[in-house]
């Protein structure tokens, strides 16, 4: 048995082998995303309805983790790969799994926001939305991963080359740079530019590639388990909290992706699956849920607006919000299928 403190995973960056665990953690973030998504209508409503706004928060604050598991798989994938790849050539294979999609659901969303959410945009205004990531609320993933595909080629060099101690560094720099918005907000101080450079979702993508890359103890993932769940009574407690202070007004600080809470609870479930024994168990239908999960994600919001009409989530809020994410994830699912296997749409469906 392999000892647990310093010791590296082996790799398998050849052949069309899939790690098992990566299939495991698509499938539970996109359904988390999706419940994420359909709990959100009732945290406008500490007011005027706290029960629902309770509730709402309840699940909000459980799937957080679900978008920088997804941009920690990426990392994991990109930054591990052992191909030396020209920048050039870097670009125009993720261009066809990305930048296609992006335009086409760009256009797709402009032309739904017009006709099903009445919104009028002129050509200046669409391509203002386009610029600035305001099409619809769930594009701006595309906008962060079109950013980390750009320096992917620059920190392969780096972690081909830096030892653990070296990444570790860096890790703990942005994990110390996380707490800096939630001091600022709670403490009215402006604490910036010390820590910028190490800032942002290239931290998560990076540790996506650490947790893959390096076995972590199991003391250290017992306390990063244990603060998992501290973290989320803070995120249901302090979200709660800040929006009372805010005169009910929704306050999401603690929602924030790139907050110290939201990431030890990512770095908590990355590793669940990780030591869960999913690793050569591959199951057909999770593979195919896991290849369809950006198409669910890409789509979803098309059928969550729809089944709102049929689910009034402030009725019941404890078991509608379940209801209509369920519904909405199987549906999104087998449309993504579908579209999948026409010739032409399945560019637009990755």
């Amino acid at each position: 048995m392999q000892s647990e403190n310093v010791k590296q995973m082996e790799i398998r960056s050849t052949g069309n082998d899939r790690i098992v665990y990566f299939d495991w953690l698509r499938v539970v973030s996109i359904a988390a995303v999706v419940l994420l998504h359909a709990s959100a209508e009732p945290l406008y409503k500490y007011n005027s309805d706290p029960l629902s706004f309770h509730i709402g928060n309840f699940y909000d604050s459980l799937t957080r983790w679900a978008v920088p598991i997804f941009i920690m798989v990426s990392g994991a994938l990109m930054l591990q790969s052992r191909k030396d790849e020209p920048p050039r050539l870097f670009f125009v294979k993720r261009s066809k799994k990305v930048l296609i999609p992006f335009i086409a659901w760009s256009m797709i969303y402009l032309i739904y926001s017009h006709f099903y959410e009445g919104k009028h945009f002129s050509f200046g205004s669409s391509l203002k939305a386009f610029l600035n990531e305001s099409i619809y609320y769930h594009l701006w993933f595309f906008y962060v991963i079109i950013g980390l595909y750009l320096i992917t080629p620059i920190f392969k060099v780096y972690v081909k080359h830096a030892s653990r101690e070296n990444v570790r560094y860096f890790l703990i720099l942005w994990f110390i740079s996380s707490f800096i918005p939630i001091v600022n907000q709670l403490l009215e101080w402006n604490i910036h530019h010390v820590l910028d450079t190490v800032s942002g979702f290239i931290g998560l993508y990076l540790l996506g590639y650490y947790l893959y890359r390096y076995e972590i103890g199991r003391n250290i993932r017992a306390i990063i388990y244990m603060l998992s769940v501290v973290s989320l009574i803070v995120t249901f407690w302090g979200t709660k909290t800040v929006t009372a202070a805010n005169g009910g007004k929704y306050d999401g600080l603690f929602y924030s992706y790139l907050t110290p809470n939201t990431i030890l609870i990512a770095m908590a479930v990355f590793l669940l699956f990780k030591h869960f024994g999913l690793r050569e168990n591959k199951n057909v239908f999770i593979v195919r849920l896991s290849i369809s999960s950006f198409g669910v994600y890409l789509i979803h919001p098309i059928f969550l607006n729809m089944f709102k009409h049929l689910i009034d989530v402030q009725s019941h809020t404890f078991i509608t919000i379940p209801t209509l994410a369920l519904l909405t994830m199987a549906v999104s699912f087998i449309i993504s299928l579908f579209i999948q296997r026409i010739p032409v749409l399945k560019w637009i469906m990755p």
